[in-house]
């Protein structure tokens, strides 16, 4: 259960939250940090069109601060900021070419590039090199691999033949994009994971030789299981399977119902060791045990939700993320 909301926040450990507009668990984050004794100061899209920003060069040294147009916020220097946490970069949805909206889109995005530059002693959740690397879903194999992991047997191509031999072989298999990323994005859901087999090829089969797309045998899930790591921590829920199994973990996940999972150390261990070699502080981990009761792991999200999972089982997810902001603040 949350602590009550107390205004215990120091100027000195600010704490900037880099998120969508839609961000549903910014408010929790943020009552939180605040009890820890942070000062949080989130940084949105619409944040953006109600701030200004200004960069002064002179001398050799450049100073930015950040304030609302309106002055219902103070001003503050980037420079003052100790630690960040992102879940997702303000600027991230790009208008259609040659319009005014595309020049204030690359306007923006260039900009706090530049500014992210200016964070460098701040300590943050998760870099922006570890969130680039991780989006690579054939990254994430290797290294679970390396871990110790048991992972999907997998084929990348853009060749139709190969398809229909891997499933030829499989039977019903799994088709991913190789790049991760958030629904949004796509209005028709093709960041989505999906399954294919003999009798749907033939709908899929125009988008196989455009580009490159993952492949994977179907696992015989018995429990799907949701992992978070938060720096060193790690939580785990479950959700048994019965009936029919959604194979990517976003879809429909209000519709989901999880439990507690106690994971043991050997596979505590594998997590801590997979997230050290990608270097990430936070990470949402799905995994599951087949019905043969092996754990077969299936991808990492650097930035994966958590809010529903955590109201179903109570796992401390918001503060520890909070406990840990603040301590990267105060260090």
């Amino acid at each position: 259960m949350m602590n009550p909301i107390k205004m215990r926040y120091s100027q000195d450990n600010k704490i900037l939250l880099f998120a969508r507009d839609y961000e549903h668990n910014i408010e929790s984050l943020i009552a939180q940090i605040c009890w820890l004794g942070g000062m949080p100061i989130v940084v949105t899209l619409n944040d953006l069109r109600n701030s200004f920003a200004t960069t002064i060069i002179k001398d050799g040294n450049d100073t930015t601060l950040i304030g609302s147009v309106s002055g219902k916020r103070k001003d503050f220097n980037i420079r003052e900021i100790r630690s960040v946490w992102s879940r997702g970069f303000p600027v991230e949805e790009m208008p259609e070419i040659a319009t005014a909206q595309n020049l204030t889109y690359h306007q923006w995005k260039y900009y706090i590039g530049y500014i992210i530059t200016q964070l460098s002693g701040a300590v943050w959740m998760n870099s922006l090199d570890a969130i680039a690397s991780t989006n690579n879903r054939l990254t994430q194999l290797k290294v679970a691999t390396l871990c110790g992991f048991k992972v999907p047997d997998s084929l990348v191509t853009n060749r139709r033949r190969d398809v229909e031999e891997f499933i030829a072989e499989y039977g019903e298999i799994i088709v991913k994009q190789i790049s991760s990323g958030h629904p949004r994005e796509c209005a028709d859901r093709l960041l989505f994971a999906r399954k294919i087999d003999c009798a749907n090829l033939a709908i899929y089969s125009s988008n196989i030789a455009s580009s490159p797309s993952l492949y994977q045998s179907l696992v015989d899930k018995e429990i799907e299981l949701r992992v978070y790591f938060v720096d060193g921590e790690v939580y785990c829920a479950g959700m048994r399977i019965s009936g029919g199994d959604d194979v990517d973990s976003r879809s429909l996940i209000s519709k989901k119902h999880y439990f507690k999972f106690s994971l043991d150390e050997t596979t505590i261990s594998k997590i801590r060791q997979l997230t050290s070699a990608m270097n990430l502080r936070y990470a949402a981990i799905d995994m599951a045990i087949d019905r043969r009761g092996d754990l077969v792991f299936f991808e990492v999200n650097h930035s994966g939700q958590w809010g529903y999972v955590e109201r179903e089982t109570g796992i401390p997810v918001t503060q520890s993320i909070a406990s840990k902001v603040v301590a990267y603040a105060k260090a």
